[in-house]
């Protein structure tokens, strides 16, 4: 199976992933990147940070740019009625 790397960009800081995994496809790794959005959003919110700024780069091992998933894209937030 082909190698995707997913880089953790906050903030201006870039938490580069040098050691990859392997998805089936391409499409299995930019839902990999938006499940890990998904995740990491949500964690900031249960420790009170509320939404963050990033984004998670997916790209191929011939280092290719495949997609780019931003935090903000990635959750919906519904304000009640008031």
């Amino acid at each position: 199976m082909p190698r995707y790397f997913l880089t953790i960009r906050l903030g201006g800081v870039g938490i580069d992933d040098t050691v990859g995994e392997s998805y089936a496809d391409d499409e299995a790794a930019l839902a990999e990147a938006t499940a890990s959005a998904h995740e990491m959003i949500r964690e900031a919110w249960s420790l009170g940070l509320g939404p963050r700024r990033g984004s998670i780069t997916v790209s191929n091992e011939a280092g290719q740019l495949l997609g780019t998933v931003s935090f903000s894209s990635s959750v919906t937030i519904l304000r009640s009625a008031s």
